[in-house]
């Protein structure tokens, strides 16, 4: 186990230079996550509207577990 633990170490050594890109890659890539996953919430209104024929809802107020996440 502990062979493993220092071939990771170093493994890191070599971003040192480019830890910097690394965390604004994670980030970039968490907001593009959060924008799928709105996205994919918007096709189903219109699916039900094609197929189904019902109506499209638009809530009135904001929900609050979106209204935690902008506080972070």
């Amino acid at each position: 186990m502990k062979k493993y633990i220092k071939e990771y170490l170093k493994l890191l050594k070599f971003t040192k230079g480019y830890r910097c890109l690394l965390a604004l890659a994670a980030v970039v890539m968490s907001i593009s996550t959060l924008f799928d996953g709105i996205s994919l919430g918007m096709i189903a209104p219109l699916c039900d509207r094609l197929f189904n024929n019902k109506k499209i809802v638009i809530p009135g107020e904001i929900p609050a577990f979106y209204l935690l996440l902008s506080i972070n």
